[in-house]
């Protein structure tokens, strides 16, 4: 896993130091069932409000065509970008995020300091604020040579709105190619 910061808008590296932690503990076991064990993770929500989602979309780029692709089957090949884009109703100055990320194996983790790892390098938390360009946020990452194929599942906290939850795989190269829609520039 290799985090892409540049695409995504605008990371800040500022926590809300006094929002209440919340224990991700367990937060998984209804998805998998070998769960992940080791130090726990916390997320911190951003004050309450009225914050409100009206579209997501997960999905990878094509370099060759510049083009971003709803999908939940991402090719399975080096430097390979995907990630999810959401769409707010209105555009506050910033807003807290906190992306849960499962690998189906360990993995070898190409991080930044808003991510943290858990023990086993199955679960990846990365908690970051962020500034909504034309209501708009996102979070991008890339194949790196160790990633494992096969089921991940991100769980993404903006603020205090319902998460939002994407399944995805990871398909090997001699695999189907994956199942496009038609390229987006945004949700």
């Amino acid at each position: 896993m290799r985090l892409i910061p540049y695409l995504g808008l605008a990371l800040l590296l500022h926590f809300d130091l006094n929002a209440e932690p919340v224990s991700i503990d367990g937060m998984f076991e209804d998805l998998y069932s070998n769960t992940s064990k080791g130090k726990t993770l916390t997320t911190f929500q951003g004050k309450e409000g009225a914050l409100k989602i009206i579209d997501h979309s997960f999905g990878a780029f094509d370099s060759e065509k510049r083009s971003f692709y709803k999908t939940t089957r991402i090719p399975y090949k080096k430097n390979q970008t995907y990630g999810w884009i959401i769409k707010l109703k209105s555009s506050p100055e910033f807003v807290y995020v906190t992306e849960l990320l499962k690998l189906p194996a360990p993995g070898n983790w190409i991080t930044d300091s808003n991510t943290e790892v858990s023990d086993d390098k199955r679960i990846g938390l990365t908690t970051m604020r962020t500034t909504p360009k034309n209501n708009i946020i996102s979070h991008f990452w890339s194949i790196a040579p160790d990633d494992p194929p096969g089921d991940y599942c991100a769980r993404v906290f903006v603020d205090d709105a319902k998460p939002i939850t994407f399944f995805f795989t990871l398909v090997s190269s001699n695999e189907s190619k994956p199942i496009r829609s038609a390229p987006s520039k945004a949700p």
